[in-house]
């Protein structure tokens, strides 16, 4: 097992003075490409047709980015689809990374697993890549709705720790629905969506990280803005059940159990829905 990462930040988002574009493709003109910049998953792009010149995406994040989390969010791709990730100093450029072409299905995953969940789709190179130009080039020309749709695309920095999160660890379910009984004893239920959630917490931190890493990503994000939740950056098993587009479910302070310039901060993160 490999150790946990946290795909923050998400450079495809504005972020102070830059505001990142999208282009390439062809996609509907009332589901556009720029819809996987929506936070909203329920805002998807769709492509016109299947064909790869149709599904693929050229993503400006206006200045060169360290980039090590890739993710995309809330797709129909099928489990014969690869995704490839490009980076370069121009549009459409592989200059500086040039990432292989990645089945979406895994060794654990049936058609069935994805069903119900919000499969995603991440690659994380093996060291973060600078580049200003990222392609995303989605393959899968035999999709049987004809077209490839995509909720949320995520282009993210890494923090992932020197030491793994502490045993305790715990990935959990949650979900609000709720049964109303009937005078005859039968129980209605009003089904709603099941959310992912991971409790961790990251110990023997130095002081750099603690502060410029997790103490400043919790008081940019707050308890809205997205990150990228990798439980093992080394699966290829169970990586679709175990990271998921996450939120901070609540705000964990630093702590200082050892002395002042180690510290430990405790996390939560939700997934979005």
């Amino acid at each position: 097992m490999a150790n946990c990462c946290l795909g923050w930040p998400t450079w495809e988002l504005p972020l102070g003075l830059y505001t990142p574009t999208v282009s390439g493709g062809s996609f509907s003109a009332s589901l556009p490409a720029s819809n996987v910049l929506d936070k909203r998953l329920g805002v998807v792009a769709r492509s016109s047709d299947a064909l790869e010149a149709s599904t693929q995406i050229i993503f400006d994040l206006k200045a060169a980015r360290a980039v090590g989390v890739l993710a995309i969010v809330g797709h129909n791709l099928s489990a014969a689809a690869t995704v490839q990730w490009l980076g370069g100093t121009t549009s459409g450029g592989s200059e500086v990374y040039a990432g292989a072409a990645t089945a979406v299905s895994f060794s654990a995953a049936t058609l069935e697993d994805m069903v119900g969940i919000n499969f995603p789709a991440i690659q994380i190179p093996a060291t973060p890549q600078t580049a200003r130009y990222w392609t995303m080039k989605v393959v899968d020309t035999a999709n049987t709705d004809g077209y490839v749709q995509i909720g949320r695309v995520c282009v993210c920095g890494i923090y992932q720790p020197t030491v793994n999160m502490l045993v305790g660890a715990t990935t959990r379910l949650s979900t609000a629905t709720e049964g109303k009984d009937t005078d005859g004893g039968a129980t209605i239920w009003n089904a709603k969506a099941i959310r992912r959630h991971h409790d961790f917490t990251l110990d023997d931190l130095n002081e750099a990280d603690a502060q410029t890493k997790l103490w400043k990503m919790q008081r940019l994000l707050g308890k809205h803005g997205q990150l990228v939740w990798v439980f093992d950056t080394a699966d290829t098993t169970y990586l679709h059940e175990r990271s998921f587009l996450a939120t901070l479910e609540e705000l964990g302070g630093l702590e200082y159990p050892y002395v002042i310039a180690r510290t430990r901060v405790p996390l939560r993160v939700q997934e979005v829905l």
